[in-house]
This record gives structure tokens, C-alpha cells and sequence, in this order.
């Protein structure tokens, strides 16, 4: 009998992106996106969203004074989403 896989997600922000990703590799990989990244796991998606969420909003502030952009307030699983772009 197998291992039944347990259900993880991991927010990531850096000062200029953020993201959830569903796997490790995912996680891994995507940091040469990032600038300055963090990363940490979570057993549901709302709590590493709300990871990436604040975790962006304060790092994006402490490198950067303004700010005119909007904040997501959802993330989809597995898409970067770029400072330049909001």
C-alpha cells in the first residue's frame, strides 16, 4: 500500500513578487524570480497565502517607500505574480 500524499502549500515573496506554490520543486525553482525570497510551508492554502500576502507588503515597504501598485488579494496556486505587474 502506497503513501497517500498530504496536502502542503508554500508561500514566497520577495520585494518584487509573490506566489503559493503546491510542491517543493515548484518552491525551488522559482527563486531565481525572486529577489531577496522567502519561503515557508503550510497546511492550507489560505495560511500560506496570507504568508506571501503580508510578507510581501512588508518587505515591498521597507525597500521601498512608495509604493503605487495594487495588491493582490488572492493568489492562484503556482502563478508568480511580479511587482512590475500590479
Amino acid at each position: 500500500m502506497g503513501r497517500s500524499r498530504v496536502a502542503c502549500y508554500y508561500g514566497v515573496y520577495g520585494y518584487n513578487a509573490l506566489a503559493v506554490f503546491d510542491t517543493w520543486d515548484q518552491t525551488l525553482d522559482c527563486r531565481k524570480y525572486f529577489k531577496n525570497v522567502s519561503y515557508k510551508k503550510f497546511s492550507t492554502f489560505s495560511e500560506a497565502e496570507d504568508y506571501a500576502i503580508e510578507g510581501f507588503i512588508d518587505q515591498v515597504y521597507s525597500w521601498q517607500y512608495t509604493f503605487d501598485g495594487d495588491i493582490p488579494e488572492h493568489l492562484v496556486v503556482n502563478k508568480i505574480v511580479l511587482k512590475k505587474n500590479m
